[in-house]
């Protein structure tokens, strides 16, 4: 039983610290320390915000639920280009 108690508590820190990372990137990305994915973060949110002005959002939804059911055939095996920049930010993990 305490092997068990242990195992929980373990993967229920090793989960915690996981979300605190990823909160932390988040942070540092609305804080500007780096400024170039500040930057592209910022104008992403521009265009979107413009695409969703102009086009109807039955039609976003569709687009949206057509992408994500795609063939396996079209998808890609290596992380894309959001996930590696995310992967770039800072997280305070040094702090520690």
């Amino acid at each position: 039983r305490i092997k068990t108690v242990a195992r929980i508590s373990q993967e229920f820190s090793s989960n915690v610290a996981r979300i605190s990372s990823q909160l932390e990137r988040l942070l540092h990305l609305f804080f500007w320390t780096d400024p170039r994915l500040s930057t592209l973060f910022v104008s992403c949110c521009l265009a979107c915000a413009l695409v969703l002005l102009v086009v109807p959002p039955n039609y976003v939804a569709i687009l949206c639920g057509l992408y994500l059911m795609r063939p396996p055939q079209f998808r890609d095996a290596e992380d894309g280009l959001a996930t590696a920049l995310w992967s770039r930010l800072p997280d305070n993990s040094d702090a520690f």
